[in-house]
């Protein structure tokens, strides 16, 4: 099983897998895997997630397995994580530790949930850029003023 950071990945390999920090994270991604019947995956750490994410965005594995829906999220939280574009390049993603409660439909609201915080960014962004045009333009105002009566 190869890291992420190898260099020359094996273009035959189509699983992913991110592997969390923690031993007992670590043994649920591997009992996922052996239970797939997957023995050539490429691990992503999290620190390597944007890495992770654009090699899922490009297609180049068909599916990608996490902990839990806490480590999906996590990369969507962080921003590196663009679902849509995983999706629609065809990969299937296997959580090792599905919530108990809706361990066959999770995809639908996670989907729902990727797709509402895309959303929020698009307005925060927005709302962070109208909020430092107007300071800008207050602060251009003030240093003219605080000139033109200087000048007096």
């Amino acid at each position: 099983m190869r890291s992420m950071s190898t260099p020359s990945q094996n273009p035959a390999t189509d699983s992913a897998a991110r592997v969390p920090e923690d031993a007992a994270g670590r043994q649920r991604v591997d009992d996922c895997l052996s239970r797939l019947g997957v023995s050539d995956v490429v691990r992503s750490m999290p620190k390597d997630d944007d890495e992770l994410n654009t090699s899922l965005c490009q297609g180049r594995f068909r599916r990608v397995v996490f902990a839990d829906l806490d480590a999906v999220l996590s990369m969507l939280w962080k921003g590196h994580g663009n679902l849509d574009r995983w999706l629609a390049a065809g990969v299937r993603i296997e959580l090792a530790d599905p919530p108990k409660d809706c361990e066959r439909e999770w995809l639908t609201p996670l989907v729902l949930t990727a797709e509402s915080l895309s959303r929020w960014k698009k307005r925060e962004y927005r709302r962070k850029t109208l909020a430092a045009a107007l300071l800008s333009f207050l602060a251009l105002l003030a240093a003219a003023l605080l000139l033109l009566f200087s000048a007096r």
